[in-house]
């Protein structure tokens, strides 16, 4: 039912997130009051701009419109002149609005097998998944949509299975995957999770992951759960610091604030060379997280935590200046040039 859709949805959402016209709320995709529902129904009915279609569309998948919508909406989905893109997002939010809206299914299974665009697949999926739950043959597309659309693919999850325990190992499968965005939505979906059966997931794709997203995925997801990640932390510090799974590692504890910081200070005294250069690393990441622009997303208290790291400091400059190697002399320079954008 819904014509192809020919254009790139990962460059649209970039764009999206830099539209001067999209008020924000919907950039936020926030919408609480009324204004906020009724701009974003407007934005999305009338604009032929894709990054503005997406933009409301996502908007209003993630906060469900008012009933008294539903006709614009359904208007939209049955029309023969409608905009691809408009149509197909149309059959998604009314899906979000209500799981009775089995009508839908035919064409949103249309969608789905004509889709090029993993991203588009991934809602069709989601919206499949919330409609007819029974069906768990799009698990992975559905978790694959959690880089896209985080409140969505969780709607749709929870839909799929009844309880955390399940979810969980669903991810796990889905961690194990061939395609990469299934394998880096299940690391950032885990990070919801947490608790010891999550770490030992995340820690696992840890091993074994070589690439360089979802193992930045599978950092940042390990870093949130210090209660059942710190062991494990310390362990893989050890752990070669040529190695992929060694960096994935190091830039986890450079995420975890608070009680990483202890553990990147005990290892900066280690005698074991893998665990300083390691923990070096993991200081020089902090230390940019700390001094990068989106801080507040990493630090609840970022004026503590940067004072907290720059401590290290005085550690990091004796091995700079008598680390027991040259590849530590040469991670603790890197670290103090990156301390230097804290001063």
């Amino acid at each position: 039912m819904f014509r192809t859709i020919l254009f790139s949805f990962l460059l649209l959402c970039a764009a999206a997130a830099q539209s001067q016209n999209i008020p924000a709320a919907v950039q936020n995709r926030n919408l609480r009051t009324d204004a906020d529902f009724a701009d974003a129904v407007n934005l999305f009915s009338k604009t032929k701009d894709n990054e503005s279609i997406f933009a409301a569309a996502a908007a209003l998948a993630d906060c469900p419109p008012p009933k008294n919508y539903a006709g614009n909406f359904y208007d939209m989905v049955i029309s023969s002149d409608e905009h691809g893109l408009r149509q197909f997002f149309a059959a998604v939010i009314l899906t979000s609005m209500s799981a009775d809206n089995k009508e839908l299914l035919p064409s949103l299974q249309d969608a789905y097998l004509s889709a090029k665009d993993p991203a588009l697949k991934a809602y069709a999926a989601a919206a499949l998944a919330v409609l007819n739950p029974s069906d768990k043959t799009k698990s992975d597309d559905v978790v694959s949509l959690y880089s896209y659309d985080k409140i969505f693919a969780l709607k749709a999850v929870n839909y799929l299975y009844p309880n955390d325990k399940k979810i969980i190992s669903a991810l796990k499968n889905a961690a194990g995957g061939k395609d990469v965005n299934v394998r880096k939505g299940a690391a950032q979906m885990l990070g919801t999770f947490i608790n010891e059966e999550s770490a030992k997931i995340l820690f696992k794709m840890l091993e074994k992951e070589q690439d360089a997203v979802v193992s930045s995925a599978t950092a940042f997801s390990i870093s949130r759960m210090p209660k059942y990640a710190a062991a494990d932390i310390k362990k893989c510090l050890k752990i070669k610091y040529s190695s992929r799974p060694a960096f994935t590692c190091s830039l986890a504890l450079g995420f975890m604030q608070e009680s990483g910081f202890e553990i990147i200070k005990e290892n900066l005294s280690s005698e074991n060379e893998n665990a300083q250069i390691n923990a070096l690393r993991a200081a020089s990441a902090a230390a940019e997280i700390l001094s990068g622009n989106d801080t507040a997303s990493y630090s609840s208290d970022v004026k503590f935590d940067r004072q907290n790291l720059k401590t290290l400091i005085p550690q990091i400059a004796a091995l700079s200046a008598n680390g027991k190697s040259d590849k530590i002399k040469e991670y603790a320079d890197a670290a103090g040039k990156s301390f230097l954008k804290l001063m």
